[in-house]
């Protein structure tokens, strides 16, 4: 039995990251909520009013774990891994994580409320789980749209010969008792490819046994204009 879940995020420290966790803290049926927040850059100079708005706002079944490493020592950037400074911080919140299972969330995306309990439905028998990514109209916040080109789904027809990754890892749950082996990876970054770190770790993760809940509960906001935005939901 499921006793709580962690949810990772890294953040530049934008107001959206608002946004972001109180979609966490309205999560439906999920026990124990433990949210761990990377900071990476504070691009603005908000972190620590946005770290007082957060804590000010969180429910009783849920904590907060705040890992500010702006201007931090113990980040010097000089290390052998490529990406030590923003995803490499990934795998330290993973495995600070007090909780079997670990979702990763972006801080300009957010959840509908039982994306988690989906999520924990479906990593049964399984070691990841995933749902459908959905775009937001930025102009009337009504409008939805699949992402049809980095959220087409493991196996379907828009998958089949598709390069890169399938799967937005924004959202998705893992269990890290089960995958610890490759968390490293988030740390890699071929040169050439854009979000490389992201494709080698999809790469990995279809390999191992996943649940799909076949529902968009994963949102953000874009212009639909915007060339990706095909195919309303």
């Amino acid at each position: 039995m499921c006793n709580g879940i962690s949810v990772v995020i890294i953040s530049i420290a934008h107001d959206c990251l608002v946004r972001a966790i109180d979609s966490v803290f309205s999560q439906r049926n999920t026990g124990n909520i433990q949210v761990l927040v990377g900071i990476c850059i504070d691009k603005n100079g908000n972190a620590n009013s946005l770290k007082k708005l957060i804590e000010s706002k969180c429910p009783s079944n849920a904590s907060i774990t705040w890992v500010d490493i702006v201007g931090s020592r113990f980040f010097d950037h000089s290390g052998v891994h490529e990406l030590e400074h923003v995803e490499s911080l990934r795998i330290e919140l993973t495995f600070l994580a007090k909780y079997r299972y670990v979702m990763y969330l972006d801080d300009n995306d957010w959840l509908d409320e039982f994306h988690c309990e989906d999520m924990l439905k479906c990593i049964v028998h399984n070691v990841w789980s995933f749902a459908y990514f959905v775009f937001i109209d930025d102009n009337s916040g009504r409008r939805k749209f699949f992402d049809l080109f980095d959220s087409v789904g493991l196996g379907s027809e828009r998958d089949k010969g598709k390069s890169g990754r399938s799967v937005r890892l924004s959202g998705v749950m893992l269990d890290k008792t089960k995958l610890s082996h490759i968390l490293h990876l988030w740390s890699v970054w071929p040169l050439s490819v854009v979000d490389g770190e992201y494709n080698i770790i999809f790469n990995q993760l279809k390999q191992y046994p996943h649940g799909f809940s076949g529902k968009g509960s994963i949102f953000c906001s874009v212009d639909p204009e915007n060339t990706l935005c095909h195919g309303i939901l």
